[in-house]
């Protein structure tokens, strides 16, 4: 990768770092595995979602 894009993605990861940390401050460690496991089924339901509508969009 290019130096200045190595920059912009370490930024860019550095800031999903700190999102992360804002939004799950406070919360026990049970409730942090909760969040994880039920924001993992929403984008599972999403990719599959848009793997679906694609499949009928292609068909069309």
């Amino acid at each position: 990768m290019l130096d200045k894009a190595e920059l912009i993605v370490e930024a860019g990861i550095n800031v999903q770092k700190q999102f992360a940390q804002n939004v799950l401050s406070g919360l026990t460690e049970e409730e942090t595995h909760m969040c994880i496991k039920v924001f993992n089924k929403i984008c599972n339901n999403a990719e599959e979602y848009l793997r679906k509508y694609k499949e009928r969009v292609d068909e069309s």
